[in-house]
């Protein structure tokens, strides 16, 4: 009995393990959320794991570093360069309304749903071992250049915004920073969001193209040996879909049935962590 449950041991952690591959396609966009200080998990020895109490940290003196900014920026600059009463009212509120916004996400992201995050992240990588797609290089590289030009752009845009800011500020500008931090974090957090997403779009793409294989076999070939452009193969177009899944998989010996269900559990898992929380559960989460 004792080696039996041994056995059993090792094969529940084999399937919570992280392949690398899969750490590869959203290893940027975890690493660009910890420098926020907005990740939901953590990625220990190709484990998830709640955040650690150093990072929890970081996220509270992150909040409380912005509301001091943002103070200055009330006491100070908005008076400065604000003469009409509305006005400096109305930026007050708008600076305020951010401040909360950027609390409000930061605390949610680190403090609430930790459980609920590990399990989405380990059944992302379960839907890939499903659909046997957790050593295809093809189609982490695929995610990974998606990420990279969302974040690029994202960062492109940030960078030139502070530039203009910067050369016309006529105050000090590093109180500024505060509101553009807490922006920043908020597009990251976004963008992220559309990245999950996009990953659920690619794998349903992925299966369609596995039948569409299976129903259209005569241009299958045609599509292996065509010469493709380079930026063809940034986007998940069909035809690239197609040529992926023709090289690995089979429409017969592929379970698309249990393909459908994996993905749909997991779609409703992140349904479920990225849909507005019930604010009972926020107030009392020991109750629920």
């Amino acid at each position: 009995m004792q080696k039996i449950k041994v056995h059993t041991n090792n094969e529940y952690l084999s399937n919570d393990i992280l392949e690398e591959e899969f750490i590869k396609s959203i290893r940027l966009m975890y690493d660009c959320q910890k420098l926020m200080a907005a990740s939901r998990v953590d990625i220990k020895h190709r484990f998830v794991v709640l955040p650690s109490l150093i990072q929890k940290c970081y996220t509270i003196f992150s909040i409380l570093l912005l509301l001091w900014l943002n103070y200055i920026i009330v006491v100070n600059f908005n008076l400065v360069m604000f003469d009409n009463e509305t006005m400096y009212t109305l930026c007050n509120c708008v600076t305020g309304l951010q401040s909360l916004t950027y609390v409000c996400n930061l605390i949610h992201v680190r403090f609430f749903n930790g459980d609920e995050n590990i399990e989405f992240c380990v059944k992302l990588q379960q839907i890939e071992r499903c659909m046997k797609l957790n050593r295809n290089k093809s189609m982490s590289a695929l995610m990974n250049r998606i990420q990279i030009i969302s974040l690029a752009g994202v960062a492109i845009i940030f960078i030139v915004l502070l530039a203009v800011g910067y050369g016309k500020a006529n105050v000090s500008f590093w109180p500024l920073l505060g509101i553009v931090v807490s922006q920043f974090c908020f597009v990251i957090e976004l963008v992220s969001c559309s990245h999950i997403f996009l990953y659920f779009f690619v794998r349903v793409r992925f299966m369609n193209a596995i039948m569409k294989n299976f129903i259209d076999s005569k241009n299958v070939q045609t599509i292996l040996h065509m010469k493709w452009n380079t930026f063809l193969t940034l986007f998940p177009t069909r035809l690239y879909m197609r040529r992926l899944a023709a090289q690995t998989h089979n429409f017969v010996s592929s379970e698309t049935d249990v393909y459908v269900k994996e993905i749909l559990d997991g779609f409703g898992k992140f349904q479920n962590i990225y849909r507005f929380q019930v604010s009972g559960k926020l107030i009392w989460p020991w109750y629920y």
